[in-house]
């Protein structure tokens, strides 16, 4: 049987490093052996991160302080890595926003989109040829439950998301027969910065945060076995449910759920 690393190295990408899935998923690589290019804005996060798994795993990590909605910034991203071979990169990068669609600032909602959808769409589009040609390889999108049905008070979020979900199951129907699995990843809430960022109430999901590390793992051990994967039997258990219901009414229960979780 052919090992994780073989599969999938020697290199692996991971958007948005310098926090919450991001470090996980770095971790999670290092951990089984593969040399890292970690990109986030924040350059002092992704040093100390580099230098942690380089000298807990003795492996090479490539620290890329970039901004990803700047222009051309995939195309930046690709130059500064020519003379690296990727089996695998993790779109990670995204943001989410709570709060009345209306009431929020349009510069906001145009970077949200441009991160959540544009950018890995892009980031397929540029590193997957190579994995084509080699015949070997993933990628993984990071979409989110929120992405399984409409979200009345986070409504750009989850429609970005729904734009992550369809994008990797698509991928992962055109490219298994070139050796290429890939895997739309769906989280619930999780540990991570996302919901200060988000203008999500402190309290809204409290006690019900999934561990970041638990699910950069499970991610891991499903890719090339599904195109997404739901993390949690919770979740799972919830969109089973609303997913048999009709739309209309799947909307107005979700707009219940999440209507004033945001900070006003």
């Amino acid at each position: 049987m052919v090992g994780f690393a073989e599969k999938y190295g020697p290199w692996a990408m991971v958007t948005g490093a310098s926090a919450g899935l991001g470090v996980a998923f770095s971790r999670s690589l290092a951990k089984r052996g593969l040399n890292l290019v970690l990109t986030a804005r924040r350059e002092d996060r992704l040093e100390n991160l580099a230098r942690e798994l380089e000298t807990e795993h003795g492996i090479e990590v490539v620290p890329i302080p970039l901004d990803l909605c700047a222009p051309a910034a995939v195309d930046a991203l690709a130059a500064k890595t020519t003379d690296r071979e990727f089996g695998l990169v993790v779109a990670n990068a995204g943001f989410g926003w709570a709060g009345p669609f209306l009431d929020q600032p349009a510069e906001k909602l145009r970077e949200m989109v441009k991160l959540n959808c544009e950018i890995p769409a892009l980031m397929a589009h540029t590193f997957l040829p190579g994995m084509v040609s080699r015949g070997r390889g993933g990628f993984m999108v990071i979409a989110s439950t929120a992405g399984h049905v409409a979200t009345p008070w986070m409504a750009g979020y989850g429609a970005t998301k729904a734009f992550d979900l369809h994008l990797g199951e698509a991928l992962a129907v055109e490219l298994k027969s070139k050796g290429i699995d890939v895997l739309a990843v769906c989280p619930g809430s999780t540990e991570s910065e996302f919901h200060e960022l988000a203008n999500v109430k402190v309290s809204a999901f409290s006690g019900f945060h999934a561990s970041a590390e638990a699910l950069a793992e499970g991610a891991l051990k499903v890719l090339g076995r599904k195109p997404s994967w739901i993390h949690g039997l919770a979740n799972r258990s919830s969109l089973f449910f609303t997913k048999h219901l009709p739309r209309r009414m799947a909307t107005w229960i979700t707009g219940k759920a999440l209507s004033g979780h945001y900070r006003s």
